[in-house]
This record gives C-alpha cells, structure tokens and sequence, in this order.
C-alpha cells in the first residue's frame, strides 16, 4: 500500500532528494530557452544527460491558483531551444488534485516514490487520461491519503533513483534491488518489453 506524502516539511524533503538524484545522475549543464504552448521560459538552467534534459523551478506567485514547484523533462538537443515532452508537477502541501505530480511512500519498504495522476491535457480531442494509460500500457496504484480517501497514481520513479526501471520483472536499464525488482514487478507488471 501506499500513503500520500501530505505535509509541507515532507513534501518540500521528497523534492530536494528527487532533484539532488536528477542533478547527480544529470551531469550536463546548459542554459535554453524552453518553449511551451502559450509561452517560452527564457535562459533556463537545464540539467541533462545526453539525451533528456530536467528543469525545475517555483511557481508560486500570489496570483496563483494552484501553486507548485515545477518538474519539466524533455529531449535534449544541444543546439535548440527545448520543448517540454513532461510535466510532473507537484503541489507544496496537502492533497491537490489540480495538480498531477504527487509523492507518495510505500507503506512495506518505506521508499517514497514520485508519482503522477495520469491526468493529461493540452486541449486536443483524444488526449487525456484514458488515452495517456491505454498508450504507456501503466496501470494505476491506489494510495491513501491522510483521510482515508483514494487516490490513484501511475509510478514513475523513487526519489532516490534507480539506474534501472524494471518493467515486467526485467531491468530496463542496468539496476535494481532485490527489493526493487520485487516492488516494480508487483506494482508495475505489463505485458510491453523492457524500455531500455
């Protein structure tokens, strides 16, 4: 079972480990401008490793409904401006389902994970949660908030890192514990090969 990280202290530790792990494994270090519909970010400092590039930033304005710290992946390219393939934003405090990104621990491990509704938008007919799971063949878990109430969530990865994520009980990459092979193939199980 899973819980739903839910105070302010735990939430804002979870995110200083995720991108401390991003940062460690991410060893390339540019400045872009990163577009998005409706707008650029201008000289951004990227973190990448060759092929995928992370940002992360506040967005926290006193005008702003949903306040949250910002988690933007995407492919590198070392003469363009990026765009944005992901966003996994996460709220500051509490349980906001307005925003997708969410962290969460596994109440037998104690591992705490990043996390994602599934929830996808961008306003084109076709694109949204049932279409987004029905493509990357992930099945959502169910976590627990501090209420009792459920939440679901697609795993995307501990926040400690792992080299390799294991689909189907193999390794896509190079990596994984005992106890991670046995957590991502009870919880992630697909019938789609390794993604690496």
């Amino acid at each position: 079972m899973f819980s739903l990280i839910e105070s302010k202290e735990k939430i804002a530790e979870a995110q200083r480990k995720l991108e401390a792990t991003i940062r460690r494994d991410f060893k390339t270090k540019a400045v872009k401008n990163i577009g998005f519909p409706g707008g650029t970010t201008f000289d951004a400092k990227v973190v990448a490793d060759g092929s995928y590039w992370y940002w992360s930033s506040d967005y926290d304005g006193k005008d702003i409904p949903n306040p949250r710290r910002l988690n933007w992946f995407g492919l590198f390219g070392n003469d363009a401006d990026l765009q944005i393939s992901v966003e996994i934003n996460t709220a500051y405090e509490g349980r906001n389902d307005r925003v997708a990104g969410f962290f969460a621990r596994d109440t037998d491990t104690g591992s705490i994970y990043l996390l994602h509704s599934g929830r996808v938008g961008g306003g084109t007919k076709g694109v949204g949660k049932a279409a987004f799971l029905a493509w990357s063949n992930q099945r959502p878990i169910d976590i627990v908030d501090s209420s009792g109430r459920i939440k679901e969530g697609v795993l995307v990865m501990p926040i400690g890192g792992c080299k390799n994520f294991c689909v189907n009980g193999q390794l896509a990459g190079n990596c994984c514990t005992p106890m991670e092979l046995q957590l991502n193939d009870r919880h992630e199980r697909t019938d789609r090969q390794p993604a690496g």
